[in-house]
């Protein structure tokens, strides 16, 4: 009984811990309605609090680090570019940086996803925007 018990308040510290070590951006997306299936919850405004338009390509990077976020400023995937996600979006821009962040559940499945795309013309952003989805098994 009492491992037990230690078990539960050492998760109980972990989850504190985890919430709040989280960004404020991170915390605020995460205060909405939880994306459910295929849905994806629109953030642009949120996003666009926290990440000026106007900002340098390396601020940027800068604040979605310091965020949380995994910054990817090249597809991992081969023959997938960033720059198709702006197609017909931001035909002006000639830059992208995506910045990912997965809320786990237990730490370990992968339960909520934040995508953030940010294009740029001239190494000023000029297109933000952004998705929290529900990431499939």
């Amino acid at each position: 009984m009492k491992i037990l018990k230690l078990i539960l308040l050492v998760f109980v510290i972990f989850l504190a811990i985890d919430y709040f070590g989280r960004s404020p951006l991170v915390k605020e997306i995460d205060e909405l309605k939880k994306p459910i299936g295929f849905e994806v919850v629109n953030i642009d405004s949120i996003v666009q609090k926290y990440i000026l338009p106007g900002s340098s390509k390396e601020q940027v990077v800068n604040s979605l680090k310091s965020y949380g976020f995994e910054v990817l400023e090249e597809s991992p995937v081969p023959g997938f570019y960033f720059m198709d996600i702006l197609k017909g979006k931001c035909d002006q821009c000639s830059d992208i940086v995506v910045g990912i962040y997965t809320f786990k559940f237990l730490y370990i499945l992968p339960a909520y996803k934040i995508s953030i795309d940010i294009g740029f013309q001239d190494d000023h952003a000029i297109f933000i925007t952004g998705g929290y989805v529900q990431s499939l098994p």
